[in-house]
């Protein structure tokens, strides 16, 4: 096992919530603290791994809709699944 990654509803709590991130960090770091955290990008997971002293690397996902706080949008909203790929690679960069 090279990684950890809360899924579902536990990733998205530790997502906003510090103390759980507190709490999945020191779980992660009691069993193997080379175990790299995978975590949403600008989450309290990610800080929380960070200040744990775990490798961390950043999550994000390019086929799926955010909400202006940061969340996934849930599936069920139209539009929460990028389908066409020019729009899951974002906008061309400027000349």
């Amino acid at each position: 096992m090279t990684h950890v990654k809360p899924h579902g509803a536990l990733n998205n709590l530790a997502r906003i919530d510090a103390s759980v991130a507190a709490a999945i960090t020191r779980g992660v770091a009691g069993v193997d603290r080379s175990l790299i955290m995978l975590a949403p990008a600008g989450s309290e997971l990610l800080a929380a791994a960070e200040r744990g002293g775990l490798p961390t690397a950043s999550e994000v996902f390019a086929d799926r809709a955010y909400t202006a706080d940061g969340n996934l949008a849930p599936r069920a909203l139209p539009g929460a699944v990028i389908h066409d790929a020019q729009q899951a690679a974002g906008p061309s960069p400027s000349p």
